[in-house]
């Protein structure tokens, strides 16, 4: 099966709502397919930010690293997109993340989105206002599921 016919179901990712045509296929023809294997780190704690993902298939773990036991802070499946903090911050990887499983993931480079910002800047503030929908939507569900410090969940 040819990867790219996997590029048309990615058009309508949460990632790219509201851009126009002519960039979202722009975007969608820059983006670079991976395939990784279960166990694989696809990048580490304190890497230098230099793309995002998308999650075609498979899932991944996202944790902090230990010498004893690796804290697993939560788990990212099929249709979601990881690695986008680093774009909002510009700051290094603040945890790790591996696959799960066996996982097919479609790479954004950061330079793609620098693109974006100069040829078009309505777009590129698309963008970010879907990453920061994203990281707003994992917060609310982390303090969904926190655990006071009584022991009762809310």
């Amino acid at each position: 099966m040819d990867p790219k016919t996997s590029l048309p179901q990615l058009a309508d990712h949460t990632l790219f709502g509201g851009l126009g045509e002519s960039c979202r296929q722009q975007l969608l023809e820059r983006l670079e397919r991976r395939e990784i294997d279960a166990g694989e780190i696809v990048y580490r704690e304190g890497d230098i930010a230099r793309e995002l993902y998308i999650v075609e298939s498979g899932r991944l773990e996202v944790f902090k690293p230990s010498v004893s036991v690796d804290l697993v802070m939560f788990e990212i499946g099929s249709g979601e997109f990881f690695g986008d903090l680093s774009f909002i911050d510009m700051q290094p990887r603040s945890m790790t993340v591996r696959a799960g499983a066996p996982c097919v993931l479609w790479r954004l480079d950061y330079c793609v989105l620098r693109e974006v910002y100069q040829a078009d800047i309505r777009s590129y503030t698309l963008l970010i206002m879907n990453i920061a929908r994203e990281i707003s939507r994992r917060l609310r569900r982390s303090d969904e599921n926190r655990i006071p410090a009584d022991g009762d969940r809310r």
